[in-house]
């Protein structure tokens, strides 16, 4: 099981779609073995992380049942249940009966997902020519959402290696740079969010064994990747941010909303009046889309925003399509685990596995969440897959382990 943790994380984006595979046989050989051993999941006991547990189950199925309440009672295509199914696909992993070696092939996984992922934005960039780093036919946008996520998981397993005194320590080092160097690559502004608060939270974790040696090293080697970015790449991390100035700029005083960003604050505008109009149920899946379409014809909308299924805001997406219980349920499903992540935080010690693993999932609830704020990023297979099977993979080690450390 462990050998599948580390693959699974490994692959995540070897090709672009081999964030499919291995997750789903995982997931699928976890069930097979909890129906076979039929063995009575220990849930702890009812102490604050255990509530917190249930919570997070809890508030992850009602997003599940939402979302097929809404295509039942709308008459929707079927396949509107495909992302959110991911929830139940991928909900096995938080029960299987996991121990602490898991951790390290979670944190090996990672690294090596992160190093592959910078390998492959490399290639695409600087042999295949791509603008966007990522080869043709990868989703770059989440792809390098997703090294991005991958190489702060990595740094966090640097600090747990450094800690336990592993010898390859410093590969964990090298997976953080390559995953952020992924990111960079890709030229996903909405990705880079979250890296300085991410890192201001990992330093914090970490802050014992921070030293200034080491704080250097990762300061001036991030500073390093985006400067060397800046000079090789033609959409660098400084020509991005550049650009997205100017776009600011000319929505605001020339109402242009036929650039990246311009056409992002139009929809998210348009969105608002919609909700206004039907905030309590909203409007379904093709009501949504028929509603931008209506409003494409009275100019309120791009005609350009009419071909995307979604408003580039998660959030937004979830309150237009879902009404009141969407936006409640698509905000709990980042907010309840991480409440349940950050109590395992506080209780336990940077010496136990615990830690690192919580800190994971702090990380990469917050990220995830930061990555909908521009982009949706759960209406896409690749975020639905990429955000329940890491959250349900770490709620299951988390509950594993806390419970046998109960006993």
């Amino acid at each position: 099981m462990n050998l599948f943790i580390l693959s699974s994380f490994a692959t995540l984006l070897i090709t672009k779609d081999s964030y499919n595979y291995i997750p789903f046989v995982f997931s699928l050989v976890v069930l097979a073995k909890l129906l076979l051993e039929k063995k009575k999941i220990n849930l702890g006991t009812d102490g604050c992380v255990n509530t917190w547990f249930k919570y997070s189950v809890g508030v992850l199925s009602a997003c599940f049942i939402i979302h097929l309440v809404y295509t039942l009672v709308m008459d929707e295509n079927i396949k509107q249940l495909d992302n959110p199914s991911r929830i139940l696909m991928f909900m096995p992993l938080a029960f299987y009966a996991w121990n602490k070696k898991s951790t390290l092939s979670l944190l090996r996984g990672a690294t090596w997902g992160a190093i592959i992922g910078g390998c492959i934005a490399s290639y695409g960039a600087y042999v295949l020519g791509s603008s966007r780093g990522f080869p043709r036919g990868y989703m770059v946008i989440q792809a390098g959402d997703m090294a991005m996520s991958l190489g702060l998981f990595a740094l966090i397993g640097f600090w747990y290696a450094y800690r336990k005194n592993i010898k390859s320590k410093y590969i964990f080092l090298l997976g953080y740079f390559c995953g952020i160097w992924g990111s960079l690559l890709s030229g996903s502004r909405g990705g880079w969010i979250i890296l300085v608060p991410a890192l201001m939270i990992i330093f914090v974790a970490y802050r014992q064994m921070v030293t200034k040696s080491l704080l250097t090293v990762v300061i001036i080697g991030t500073v390093g990747l985006v400067f060397i970015n800046g000079i090789t790449s033609q959409h660098s991390a400084i020509a991005r941010y550049q650009q997205m100035e100017k776009q600011v700029q000319s929505y605001e005083h020339e109402n242009n909303s036929k650039t990246s960003v311009g056409i992002r604050f139009n929809m998210w505008k348009a969105a608002a009046l919609a909700i206004k109009e039907r905030p309590l149920v909203g409007w379904g899946y093709s009501g949504a889309q028929s509603k931008k379409a209506k409003q494409a014809e009275e100019g309120i909308l791009e005609k350009e925003a009419v071909k995307y299924n979604h408003v580039h805001n998660q959030y937004l997406n979830d309150w237009l399509e879902r009404g009141i219980l969407g936006l409640v349920t698509g905000l709990g499903i980042f907010l309840v685990p991480l409440c349940y992540f950050c109590q395992i935080v506080k209780e336990k010690s940077t010496e136990n596995s615990l830690y690192a693993v919580a800190l994971i999932g702090v990380v990469h609830v917050l990220a995830t969440f930061s990555y909908g704020l521009t982009q949706g990023f759960l209406e896409h297979n690749s975020g639905s897959v990429f955000y329940f099977f890491v959250l349900m993979l770490l709620l299951g080690i988390t509950r594993s382990v806390y419970s046998s450390d109960e006993r």
